[in-house]
C-alpha cells in the first residue's frame, strides 16, 4: 500500500485514477500501477475506462508518444484492488 501512496498512485475512485493515468502518460510513463481504495472504486474503473474503453481517450488526451497504434495491456491484481497498465 505504501508504494502505491508513495509514488501518486493510490486512487479513491475512478476520476483520480484518470488524473494519475494522465499525469504518469504526460510524464512518458508507459507502465503505470494503479491500487484503488476498495472493490467498488476498481470495479467502477474497470468498467468505464477497460470495457468502456475510455482508457483510449486518456491516452490520446494525453499526448501519448508511441506509434500510431496504441496497444494497453492489462495485469490485474484483483484481490488487492491493484492493476497495471502497460501502453504500446
Amino acid at each position: 500500500n505504501n508504494y502505491y501512496v508513495r509514488n501518486g498512485l493510490f486512487a479513491r475512485d475512478a476520476k483520480e485514477a484518470d488524473d494519475i493515468i494522465r499525469r504518469e502518460i504526460a510524464k512518458g510513463n508507459k507502465k503505470i500501477d494503479l491500487k484503488f481504495v476498495d472493490s467498488e472504486a476498481y470495479g467502477d474503473f474497470k468498467k468505464e475506462y477497460i470495457e468502456g474503453q475510455l482508457m483510449f481517450d486518456i491516452v490520446l488526451e494525453s499526448g501519448y508518444t508511441g506509434d500510431k497504434q496504441i496497444s494497453v495491456t492489462l495485469r490485474e491484481t484483483e484481490e488487492e484492488n491493484c492493476l497495471t497498465l502497460n501502453f504500446s
